[in-house]
């Protein structure tokens, strides 16, 4: 972060009148002033607009209220800074009026292009802060403990607890990310192992259910013996069956046999009735054909009846013939009332049929006009649910934009620390190679120092060796820490590079979405003009529909009236009328005339023929039909005989029959009851074996959980320990403990140039404890002339050189880490307790370490200090408030 320029109105000496500071085009710059007119302001002015924390007072949890000037309600603070070459701005406001306190800030980037300013303002404060401190990847707690040393507060880093310090650390080198990592493991580790506890318990389950195989299998054989017997029985119930059923067969044959013979005799009974009767009949006729024989013919008496006969039938003719006419002009009237109906009701159906033919049509139109409609309504339904599920869709995929930047920015970092240890992994591997080049040096007959080129002793050759190989196994232990950290970080960047992927997939699914939607919006409006009118021409076609409904309801009932109405059909109707009266009394019997015509035919013949013969010839056919039939029963009385001896023999044939069905029907019981029970046993059978082959299965399935339970329970352990090597103790500890060379290397270095090299800084990562093994720590140790002391034994100049040295190198190390280069070195006051050796030496160390630095700011009110800066921001306090003058020094 670098500042570029600040604007302030109403921040503690400051005034109404707003004071803009322009920091752009300088390098090093002392805020110089007397005592308490506002020189620390601008700077507390700075960490206000970028965090909303400054100085504050005892008791208040936020510094808004002391922070306002005095008798004003509304302050304003406007800074514009530099990072990763983009330009920012924030302003941030407060305001207290009517005893409610109101809070206002607002972040945004300045387009490479001009002045345009981009808003990057969340919805809320806290979001919106959250957003920044992502930016920077610093918060205040770290950024005062590092680039920023606050008035008195210069041992602010040295000064705290060693944890901490690992904490601020962690905060400066970004480890916050290890957190998350570690919590994400520590999920990952508890859903598998709650993942393993219910295999677990699957797993006993179906060891539960295998432990039955043993009884399972005796079970199967007991049914299957029992299925053997029972089959064995039921082969002797089919053979008895089949047996019986042949026994019933031929008893079946022999009562068709029998009920034939009985039908024979019923037959022969009726023709012995049947003749016997046609004998006594012919027993008739021979007497009254001998009393024809004895009577003597009156031939006058046939005439009398002939004439009266033929009298009869002369008038039955006449009255035939004039029936006969009458039928034919009934007939013709009928003729000609039929076709004259049928015409006019064929004419009336013809208006019903084109009444109807357009009611169809009408019905037809309207049924594809209604479902024209439905099909246009049921579309819009359609397309607006679609367009509501577009739009939850697009609701749902909202916050993808967000997501997918803040996981390109998570990226970007994960890639840029890949190469950062990538560099240090190389580094590690050299050092450790130079370090093998040295041990073997000192394995030469007689090694000399490379630097001095004097002889080493053999005490000191055993040192150097020793401390070599301490050196070298510290070494293998960062490269092989490294490697374990690379392989680590290049699964996570891959799963990383696979969200991104999905993420873009689903920004181009949600852009698709988008095309829909504004695609389907002309249908939805054009419908939606459409179905009303479509609307108003269903409800006129429904009208002219139930009119065409009523006419033809008219029409069909007019039917009747229509014959009743018609002249021509009502002449017609009273000559049929007249024409069956007329039927009426000229109506004559058609059997009557035949019975007539037959009785003149047989006088006819009566009268000519000749009586006595034929009376002869009647005689003897008599006798020998009396002789044929007698014979034909003395025959049939001895097939009647034979039959009565036939059946009387088969006299018990139904009792047998009876009998055998009912040995029968019990033999087929107990067959179907043994059908039943060998059915039964062959479920059971099939169950067992469809629990064996199930139980078969389930061996598959535990040897399938017991490697699904090892790998969940490696997952699990290997979880857990990314639980461990995520956690402070872990990787956190080792980058820490990697950061913590190059902190004291620069330290010693300032170091050595302020105390003439005779002061070095040494920060242990691990202590000794009395009951033996190490504890994580970051104790601060200096070495002087007096010895290896603690930071705290050091006297006030003493400390802030140290706490200066050690400040000015964490600093570099925020300027070198990627992400979190402030680039901007700020130090408030401080020099007063250093002679002039001391702040000549200060002074050196910061022109040699301006170049690591796109600006340096200090704060001192020191003549000696104020005359090596170049440029001076001279900070005077008037009336209205504080102001700010730039003076620049040749």
């Amino acid at each position: 972060m670098i500042p570029l320029k600040l604007q302030i109105k109403n921040f503690l000496s400051y005034g109404p009148d707003t004071q803009e500071i322009d920091f752009t085009r300088y390098h090093m710059i002392c805020l110089s002033g007397k005592n308490g007119h506002g020189k620390s302001a601008l700077l507390d002015a700075i960490t206000w607009a970028v965090w909303g924390q400054a100085r504050k007072t005892s008791g208040q949890p936020k510094p808004d209220h002391g922070l306002l000037h005095l008798g004003q309600r509304n302050m304003k603070v406007v800074f514009d800074f530099e990072f990763n070459l983009k330009r920012y701005r924030v302003r941030r406001e407060f305001t207290f009026a009517y005893n409610k306190p109101t809070a206002y800030l607002e972040f945004g980037m300045f387009a490479d292009d001009g002045d345009e300013l981009i808003p990057l303002t969340d919805k809320t404060i806290r979001k919106t802060q959250a957003k920044i401190e992502l930016l920077l990847g610093l918060d205040f707690d770290s950024f005062i403990n590092s680039a920023f040393i606050r008035q008195g507060n210069s041992g602010e880093f040295s000064h705290k607890s060693p944890k901490e310090r690992k904490e601020i650390l962690s905060n400066i080198l970004g480890l916050n990310v290890y957190d998350k990592l570690r919590k994400a493991a520590s999920e990952k580790a508890k859903f598998f192992e709650n993942e393993r506890q219910s295999l677990i318990k699957l797993y006993d389950r179906l060891l539960l259910d295998l432990s039955q195989q043993a009884q399972l299998q005796d079970e199967s054989e007991a049914l299957q013996i029992k299925l053997k017997e029972l089959q064995d029985f039921q082969d002797t119930c089919e053979l008895k069956i089949q047996a019986y059923k042949d026994r019933q067969q031929k008893l079946i044959l022999q009562r068709d046999l029998h009920q034939a013979n009985k039908d024979k005799l019923k037959t022969l009974h009726d023709i012995y009735a049947k003749n016997l009767t046609l004998l006594l009949d012919l027993k008739i006729n021979w007497r009254k054909l001998l009393t024809k024989i004895c009577a003597v013919f009156d031939k006058a008496q046939l005439e009398k009846q002939k004439l009266v006969l033929e009298q009869e039938l002369i008038g039955i003719r006449c009255k035939q013939k004039k029936a006969w006419e009458l039928r034919e002009l009934l007939a013709k009237y009928k003729d000609s009332y039929q076709k004259a109906e049928t015409a006019l009701l064929a004419l009336h159906d013809q208006q019903i049929n084109i009444s109807q033919a357009e009611l169809v049509s009408l019905q037809l139109n309207l049924k594809h006009a209604q479902a024209s409609f439905d099909k246009d309504q049921q579309d819009l339904i359609n397309l607006e649910q679609s367009q509501n599920l577009i739009n939850i869709k697009l609701q749902a995929h909202k916050q993808l934009q967000v997501q997918h930047d803040t996981l390109q920015k998570q990226f970007d970092r994960y890639k840029d620390f890949y190469q950062r240890l990538i560099v240090m992994g190389n580094a590690a591997k050299h050092a450790q190679d130079d370090l093998g080049y040295k041990q073997s040096y000192l394995n030469q007959d007689c090694p000399a120092c490379p630097l001095c080129e004097q002889n080493l002793s053999a005490a000191r050759k055993r040192f150097l060796s020793d401390q070599f190989a301490k050196e070298i196994g510290f070494a293998q232990h960062r490269v092989s820490r490294v490697a374990k950290l690379l392989k680590d970080l290049k699964a996570k960047i891959y799963d990383q590079y696979i969200q991104l992927e999905q993420f873009k997939s689903d920004l181009n699914q949600v852009n698709i979405l988008k095309s829909q939607l504004e695609l389907n919006q002309p249908k939805i409006d054009l419908l939606k003009i459409s179905l009303p009118l479509d609307q108003v021409k269903l409800d006129s076609a429904k009208l002219i529909i139930n009119q065409k409904l009523q006419n033809i309801k008219e029409l069909t009932g007019k039917r009747a009236s229509i014959l009743t109405s018609n002249h021509e059909l009502a002449i017609l109707l009273d000559q049929i009328k007249l024409c069956e009266s007329d039927l009426q009394i000229n109506n004559y019997q058609e059997q009557a005339l035949n019975v007539k015509e037959q009785e003149l035919a047989q006088i006819i013949v009566l009268l000519a023929t000749d009586r006595t013969e034929n009376l002869t010839e009647q005689r003897i056919r008599i006798l020998e039909q009396v002789s044929n039939l007698v014979r034909d029963l003395k025959s049939k009385k001895c097939e009647i005989n034979l039959l009565n001896n036939l059946l009387a023999q088969d006299h018990d044939l139904a009792l047998k029959f009876d009998n055998l069905n009912l040995e029968l029907d019990t033999l087929s019981k107990n067959y179907a009851v043994i059908k039943q029970n060998r059915e039964l046993v062959l479920q059971q059978l099939g169950s067992i074996k469809e629990q064996i082959k199930k139980n078969t299965q389930t061996k598959i399935e535990l040897d399938n959980l017991k490697k699904e339970l090892t790998n969940l329970e490696m997952c699990a352990q290997d979880y857990k320990l990314l639980v461990g090597a995520f956690g402070k103790d872990g990787i956190q500890a080792l980058l820490i403990e990697d950061a913590i060379p190059e902190i004291e290397q620069e330290a010693n270095y300032l170091l050595g140039r302020l105390t003439d090299n005779q002061a070095q800084l040494y920060i242990e990562s691990l202590r000794d404890l009395k009951s033996g093994g190490t504890k994580e720590t970051l104790d601060i140790k200096i070495s002087d002339n007096v010895g290896l002391r603690p930071y705290e034994m050091f006297s006030g100049g003493e400390a802030f050189r140290i706490d200066f040295a050690l400040r000015i190198a964490i600093s570099k190390l925020l300027a070198r880490r990627a992400g979190t280069a402030l680039q901007t070195l700020i130090i408030d006051e401080g020099f007063g307790s250093q002679d002039e050796e001391g702040l000549a030496h200060i002074m050196d160390a910061l022109y040699k370490i301006q170049d690591d630095f796109a600006k340096i700011i200090i704060v001192s009110h020191l003549n000696t200090m104020k005359e090596q800066f170049p440029v001076h921001f001279f900070i005077n306090k008037t009336a209205t408030g504080s102001t700010v003058s730039v003076f620049e020094q040749g």
